[in-house]
């Protein structure tokens, strides 16, 4: 039977105390909410000031379990983390990667039941927030239900991008467009250095969520690697050709619907 929320699973759990600052979690959370959407200081100051209760989880280990009812959404804070289904046969499906700043579970305000299952890829922080809390955020700040309409408008813009991807591009620019917009998005939180972005995943999980072999991930990465598209070194990724990758990928951020200045 679905737990009626995550914290009355907490004995069946491992959760492991955060050094991270509550301060850490919500200049996330306004950083996030901040680059989507015009805030004013009232509203800059209602989500600062919000109460958040955080964890770190293991890597691998399920933040939200499919069939979950949640009575909290959750906001990354470090670390990576991804939404997936399981098939019967044992296949995952990876849905999509959650970086710090994401809130990947915003839709459970309306969505009492969970769909998915949402796992930490890397040792990952999060910050809890409870539903009610959320609001009475905006019964307050009415503008900021908004502001959570447009970041799941957003999630699913990525989606749309993604079956585009899925169903009509080839491994090679399929693989060069998820490179843009995983860079796209970290610089987006200041996660960036130059044109090099950290990328904590391995083949398999790009695999599971590009829909390909691991064996073509890895032949496709080699071929990009040669081409001199990008490079990739203990689990960072440098975009070593901004122009040639995007045009490879026939990338347009305009998907992502925030103030971006793509590299030159």
């Amino acid at each position: 039977m679905a737990s009626t929320g995550l914290f009355a699973r907490l004995s069946h759990r491992l959760f492991v105390a955060t050094g991270t600052s509550m301060t850490d979690a919500t200049h996330r959370l306004v950083q996030r909410i901040g680059r989507i959407f015009s805030l004013n200081e009232d509203e800059r100051h209602a989500l600062a000031t919000v109460p958040i209760i955080m964890h770190t989880f293991a890597s691998h280990q399920d933040i939200v379990q499919e069939g979950d009812q949640p009575g909290q959404c959750c906001l990354i804070v470090a670390g990576w983390a991804c939404r997936y289904r399981i098939l019967q046969h044992g296949g995952r499906q990876i849905l999509s990667f959650h970086i710090p700043g994401d809130l990947p579970n915003i839709h459970g305000l309306h969505l009492p039941v969970t769909d998915h299952s949402l796992a930490a890829v890397t040792t990952v922080t999060v910050g809890f927030v409870s539903h009610a809390q959320i609001h009475d955020l905006i019964a307050e700040h009415p503008r900021l239900g908004s502001a959570f309409w447009k970041d799941t408008l957003i999630d699913a813009a990525i989606y749309r991008e993604r079956i585009v991807g899925m169903g009509r591009k080839e491994a090679l620019p399929r693989i060069a467009h998820f490179f843009c917009e995983v860079f796209l998005r970290m610089q987006a939180v200041d996660l960036t250095t130059q044109h090099s972005c950290s990328l904590p995943i391995t083949q398999t999980e790009m695999s599971d969520a590009l829909g390909l072999s691991s064996v073509h991930v890895s032949r496709v990465l080699r071929d990009l690697r040669h081409q001199e598209f990008i490079a990739l070194d203990h689990r960072t990724l440098t975009i070593l050709d901004w122009s040639r990758l995007m045009a490879l990928a026939e990338f347009n951020p305009t998907y992502l619907h925030q103030d971006i200045s793509v590299p030159t």
